[in-house]
């Protein structure tokens, strides 16, 4: 939300660690809660920022807050899961997978 402070102090973090982490390995998306306040309904958001981690279509790992170190330790977290678990995610299995799962 532009109107969030820790959001707005955490998202250089984000948008750096997604470019270190790479797309082969991990997809980050950032959602606009005021836009998609059903989502965000959806999925119990309270406060913000909140990160969420998500493998093979289910969620593994959330938090909420500005917290770099947390940020960083759950996206290796998830990202050495998937590695060790053999999860490829192609944009194609991504697409596909929110058309059937959110219409």
């Amino acid at each position: 939300s532009d109107g969030c402070g820790p959001c707005r102090m955490i998202a250089p973090v984000f948008k750096q660690l997604a470019k270190e982490t790479g797309q082969e390995n991990a997809v980050f998306v950032k959602v606009d809660t005021n836009a998609q306040y059903d989502l965000s309904g959806r999925y119990g958001v309270r406060s913000l920022p909140t990160f969420m981690f998500f493998l093979g279509g289910k969620k593994v790992n959330e938090f909420s807050g500005a917290g770099e170190q947390q940020l960083r330790q759950f996206t290796r977290d998830v990202v050495n899961r998937s590695q060790r678990e053999n999860v490829v995610l192609s944009k194609e299995a991504l697409t596909t997978y929110y058309a059937e799962k959110d219409p």
